[in-house]
């Protein structure tokens, strides 16, 4: 088995966890996104109708007269004919943004996303189709990447879905200037033994991270002004018990945050970048989560 295939049977054993959750966001204007996952997403999110027939290694799957590709063709025919990993990449829309999806892809990645605290309204030229189309995006700045997740709406099924997934390096410029804040979030995932319901409350949440945040902030200036002193060769025990006063509080906080999120999650988001550092160094001679 090639890298492509094992990569895309990988995908989509991910994909299949997600399958089994499905996630509701209320946000603070009021309005509830309930989002699900179905099979049939899958194919849009990796971005495989942009693979177009006129590339040769397309050609062959369909009518040479019929110019038309639709993404879960192209999945079902990459997998049943076993298009290697050396055709696929030749292509120039995979080697850039379809490669990028497929390789930033993961149960991990896309619930990490959708722990997250905002989202944005997703906005259209004047008099552009939206039949099928973004209404919201989901966006978290991970490591050198915009991780975007788009979601559509079913006005059928009423329910919304996972439209296009999108690593990029930019963010997307088409979104309403002030993001929505969430609410509460609330993730139901499917146990062998019935569902399991993760209720994240964001407005509990957020005066936590924010003092500690500013905690961490605190212990910093004050643990250098503590080591100046000691420099120095002046008095410090003023310092020094504001340091372990300041440390006792992050150890609060910390441990408070512990109950209301996933740590490991939250500290990977590039904008708690500097409290991640700090724990690095820190969380093992205090933290009890």
């Amino acid at each position: 088995m090639g890298y492509m295939m094992a990569k895309f049977d990988e995908v989509i054993s991910e994909y299949n966890r997600l399958i089994k959750s499905r996630c509701e966001f209320l946000l603070d204007d009021g309005t509830l996104i309930n989002l699900v996952f179905e099979e049939k997403n899958l194919p849009h999110l990796l971005g495989f109708q942009y693979l177009s027939d006129a590339h040769t290694v397309f050609r062959v799957f369909n009518d040479k007269n019929d110019r038309s590709v639709i993404a879960e063709n192209i999945m079902s025919k990459i997998i049943t004919e076993n298009v290697s990993y050396e055709q696929l990449t030749a292509l120039n829309k995979v080697d850039g943004d379809v490669r990028r999806r497929i390789e930033e892809f993961s149960y991990t990645n896309i619930i990490g996303l959708l722990r997250g605290i905002t989202t944005f309204k997703f906005i259209y030229e004047p008099k552009r189709q939206i039949s099928n189309k973004a209404r919201f995006v989901f966006i978290e700045h991970r490591d050198e990447l915009f991780i975007h997740l788009y979601i559509g709406y079913d006005k059928l099924q009423k329910n919304y879905f996972p439209l296009s997934f999108q690593p990029s390096k930019r963010k997307e410029v088409s979104l309403e200037r002030k993001p929505h804040y969430i609410i509460k979030t609330t993730i139901y995932h499917d146990k062998e033994n019935g569902v399991e319901i993760e209720v994240l409350d964001h407005v509990v949440m957020r005066p936590v991270i924010r003092d500690l945040s500013e905690g961490v902030k605190k212990y910093k200036s004050i643990n250098d002004l503590l080591y100046k002193k000691i420099s120095d060769g002046q008095e410090t025990s003023k310092f020094l018990n504001e340091v372990n006063e300041c440390f006792r509080f992050i150890e609060r906080k910390y441990n408070e945050l512990s109950t209301l999120i996933n740590l490991d999650e939250f500290l990977m988001r590039r904008s708690n970048a500097k409290m991640k550092s700090f724990f690095d160094d820190y969380r093992d001679k205090f933290c009890k989560h």
